[in-house]
């Protein structure tokens, strides 16, 4: 809780640094990406959510699984199509 607290507290302080002039344009430009962004991290969520349903799919017709690292669950399947969106590929096993 007081993580999330502290992390509140210098969003707070960035909105309060635009009253000053030399700072406002830049945060207001941040807030305007942030609300530009908002469509594609929702049809990027979309996309994670759907490779993670065919890789669920597909690593229960397998016998060895490719999900056995995340419990070879629904979830773990989401969080192995995160990763891998985030660059973590795993060709270790090769």
């Amino acid at each position: 809780m007081a993580g999330l607290t502290c992390f509140l507290l210098w969003l707070k302080l960035f909105y309060y640094m635009r009253l000053f002039k030399p700072t406002s344009a830049f945060i207001r430009m941040i807030i305007e990406m942030f609300k530009d962004i908002r469509i594609f991290i929702f049809i990027f969520f979309i996309a994670i959510l759907g490779f993670a349903n065919f890789y669920y799919v597909l690593d229960q017709g397998n016998t060895k699984k490719i999900l056995e690292d995340w419990d070879s669950t629904y979830n773990g399947s989401v969080i192995y199509t995160y990763m891998q969106a985030l660059g973590e590929l795993g060709s270790d096993g090769f």
